[in-house]
C-alpha cells in the first residue's frame, strides 16, 4: 500500500511539473500576442478595440522599483508609513536568526509543519 500511494504522488508531481511547463508556455504566449496588439494599437492611434465579441484596451499602471533602500526605509521610518511594507517575514532569514544565531524575535510565534519530501532518482 506504501509503495502504491509512492508511485501515485510520483504520477501526481510528474503530471504538475507538465502542467506548469504548458503554463509557463502558455503565459510567455500571452505576454507575446499581447505585445504584439499592444503595438498594433499604437500605431494605429487606438486605445480601445472591440473584436470578435472581445474589447480591448491599453491600461497603463504605474510600479515601484526599489533603487536606494536606505532612502526608502529613511523616509518609511521617519513618515510613520509601515503600511508599504509586505505584511511576511522572509521565512529564511528569520529561521537562520532563530535556529543559528538563537535570536528570537518579539511578536513572532512558532510553528511547526510537517511535510514529505520527495525525490526522484
Amino acid at each position: 500500500m506504501l509503495k502504491d500511494n509512492i508511485n501515485q504522488l510520483k504520477k501526481i508531481k510528474a503530471k504538475k511539473e507538465d502542467l506548469s511547463k504548458k503554463i509557463k508556455e502558455i503565459n510567455q504566449q500571452e505576454e507575446y500576442l499581447e505585445g504584439l496588439i499592444i503595438n498594433e494599437m499604437q500605431q494605429e492611434g487606438l486605445t480601445k478595440v472591440t473584436a470578435v465579441g472581445v474589447t480591448c484596451s491599453i491600461k497603463n499602471d504605474v510600479y515601484p522599483k526599489i533603487e536606494d533602500w536606505d532612502n526608502v526605509l529613511s523616509f518609511i521610518i521617519k513618515e510613520k508609513k509601515f503600511a508599504l511594507f509586505s505584511k511576511k517575514i522572509n521565512t529564511p532569514l528569520w529561521r537562520e536568526m532563530l535556529l543559528e544565531d538563537g535570536i528570537s524575535i518579539q511578536g513572532i510565534s512558532t510553528y511547526e509543519k510537517q511535510s514529505l519530501l520527495f525525490r526522484r532518482k
